[in-house]
């Protein structure tokens, strides 16, 4: 069990649990700090899947919430996953059919 902000997390934790072959999920995993020509930035990402094969950083924002602000920060994430040797993603939302399916699987208690 992973703690979650939101319920967009939450959606991404229950797919991860379902198709990811991950060891380990890290919540909130690291505070990359950058600079911009508008100053100096910050931002946490949401989650670090770990496995066997690498990593994978993942920011979670509902593609309407995503602000010129978060593109700057999620620009500086995928810059410390490629230097880390990870993929980035930012999970902006799921079909309406794939959270419906991996919602009723997972009511039903396993895979």
């Amino acid at each position: 069990m992973h703690g979650f902000e939101s319920l967009a997390e939450r959606r991404l934790l229950l797919a991860v649990d379902f198709v990811a072959s991950g060891d380990e999920v890290l919540s909130q995993p690291f505070r990359p700090r950058f600079s911009s020509k508008d100053g100096k930035g910050e931002h946490i990402p949401d989650f670090l899947l770990v496995s066997g094969e690498g990593g994978w950083l993942l920011d979670v924002r509902p593609a309407h919430l995503v602000k010129e602000r978060d593109v700057l920060r999620f620009a500086a994430a995928r810059q410390a996953a490629q230097a880390a040797g990870w993929r980035y993603s930012v999970v902006t939302g799921w079909r309406r059919e794939v959270m419906t399916g991996l919602e009723t699987l997972s009511a039903g208690g396993g895979r």
